[in-house]
């Protein structure tokens, strides 16, 4: 039983809204309604193993249908979820595993040497290898089609991310079900009710390139599957991955870093960001960079938050301004 606000439940939301609205990863595709079902299998395959509600799970991985799977399974048999921070120095992710209590580590072929620091070899997955003992893949099955009768609730742990360790070790953060899905619906009311130039809604494909260890890539695959948008992966970051992609699957709306969009704004391609919505932030974005992604005629609201209290802020444009009028210094 899944009462009150909870990251599964938003998925079941997807499926009664958009069912088969896709889910896309590079050239591997499935519905809402398909991720359902591999949700439904991969959860009780995790019971199967030991996995259940209380227990804490790492995963090192760049953004993969494979992780989405886990964000909402380990919401559904009461897991808690850490997105292991690939991008913290390597003693401060080794730190961060022991600190959370990782119990299980599923990692892809990028991160098979942080096997070695789980205190138990058998309790690692390989997402995309078949390096170690457990292959995930072999845990979605079809055998399953009912979900795991256990009471989950909002008020119930779901996730522990890291700050980034800026004065010192990184500081953990626990989020349960219901703080995690209200930040989310926060930044949807946020890009939705108002004037922002990101503005967001279900007729969006949206393309996260914050990966998934920065707060959910910014919560987009909540936003996706409450409003029933398309979702679109690229894995690990590239320019001409992306910009093949946004053009490929007809993506509208992003989120990124300054220093990505400065990478995507100096390919070759830039033009086919014409058009786009952006939700940018994570650091300064300098006027020369703000210009530039005007220039090239991509709407973007930018936002401040912190992994540490989970408040957004985003920008929005008072009526009658226009953003060319706030980019004149």
């Amino acid at each position: 039983m899944h009462e009150d606000f909870t990251v599964f439940n938003l998925l079941k939301r997807a499926i009664t809204i958009a069912p088969n609205t896709e889910i896309v990863y590079n050239d591997h595709r499935q519905t809402y309604r398909e991720t359902y079902e591999r949700v439904i299998g991969l959860a009780n395959s995790l019971l199967s193993l030991g996995i259940s509600k209380g227990t804490v799970i790492g995963v090192a991985d760049f953004n993969t249908h494979r992780y989405v799977e886990l964000l909402y399974a380990s919401s559904l048999i009461g897991s808690i979820i850490y997105p292991v921070n690939i991008r913290l120095p390597p003693e401060q992710i080794i730190y961060t595993l022991k600190h959370a209590n990782v119990e299980w580590l599923f990692l892809s072929k990028d991160f098979i040497a942080l096997s070695k620091y789980v205190t138990d070899p058998k309790k690692v997955i390989g997402l995309d290898t078949n390096e170690t003992k457990i292959v995930y893949d072999d845990l979605i099955t079809k055998k399953f089609t009912k979900e795991p009768e256990i009471e989950i609730t909002g008020n119930d742990p779901y996730s522990i991310l890291y700050t980034s360790g800026t004065t010192g070790l990184p500081k953990a953060v626990i989020y349960t079900n219901e703080k995690t899905v209200w930040g989310a619906l926060s930044m949807v009311y946020q890009l939705g009710l108002y004037n922002a130039p990101a503005k967001l809604d279900s007729n969006d494909v949206i393309f996260p390139l914050i990966p998934f260890y920065h707060i959910w890539a910014w919560g987009s695959l909540f936003h996706a599957s409450f409003l029933g948008a398309k979702y679109v992966l690229g894995g690990k970051f590239d320019p001409s991955k992306t910009l093949e992609l946004i053009r490929k699957e007809k993506v509208t709306w992003i989120n990124a870093v300054p220093t990505m969009i400065h990478m995507l704004l100096s390919h070759p391609n830039a033009h086919e960001l014409k058009g786009l919505k952006l939700l940018i932030g994570g650091m300064p974005i300098p006027i020369n960079l703000a210009r530039k992604i005007n220039d090239t005629g991509i709407k973007f609201s930018s936002i401040y938050g912190g992994t540490d209290m989970l408040a957004i802020s985003i920008s929005i444009i008072p009526k009658d301004i226009k953003i060319d009028d706030i980019l004149i210094i």
